[in-house]
C-alpha cells in the first residue's frame, strides 16, 4: 500500500516581496527596544556572564 506523503507547511516567499522595514510589528518591536535603551533599561554586552 502507498501512502501519500505530506510536506511540510512552508510557505515561500520571496525576499523582494516581503521587507521588514515595512512590516507594522516589526517598526512597533523597533520603536519599543529604543525607548527602552533610551530609559537606561539596556543591558550592554560586556556586563553579561558567558558560560
Amino acid at each position: 500500500m502507498v501512502r501519500t506523503i505530506r510536506k511540510a507547511g512552508m510557505m515561500e516567499v520571496p525576499f523582494s516581496e516581503y521587507r521588514l522595514e515595512n512590516d507594522p510589528r516589526f517598526l512597533q518591536r523597533i520603536e519599543r527596544a529604543r525607548n527602552s535603551l533610551q530609559s537606561g533599561r539596556g543591558v550592554r554586552l560586556e556586563d553579561i556572564e558567558q558560560e
